[in-house]
C-alpha cells in the first residue's frame, strides 16, 4: 500500500476546512483506516465502538484483528 494512500482523504479534508493537521480531531471506529490515517497525518484520533452491527465484507475481516489490538492495549494500561 502506498504511504500517501492512507493520507489522501485526510489531506483533502484539511484543505477543505482550511485547518492544519494539528487542529483536526478524527473520530472513527476502524483502527486500520480512521485511526491509522489520522495518526499518520499527526491529527488527533479518537477510537469509538461501532454503532452498526453490520459491516462490509473487508471490514468484517478486520474486526477480529482490531479487537485483539484493543484488548492488548487495554491490558497494557492496567
Amino acid at each position: 500500500m502506498q504511504k500517501n494512500h492512507l493520507r489522501s482523504g485526510f489531506k483533502k479534508a484539511s484543505k477543505m476546512l482550511s485547518l492544519q493537521y494539528n487542529e483536526i480531531a478524527v473520530v472513527g471506529d476502524q483502527i486500520f483506516t480512521d485511526i491509522l490515517g489520522a495518526n499518520r497525518c499527526k491529527m488527533y484520533s479518537i477510537l469509538v465502538e461501532p454503532i452498526e452491527e453490520k459491516d462490509i465484507f473487508i471490514t468484517l475481516l478486520k474486526r477480529p484483528i482490531e479487537k485483539y489490538i484493543k484488548n492488548r492495549y487495554l491490558k497494557s494500561k492496567m
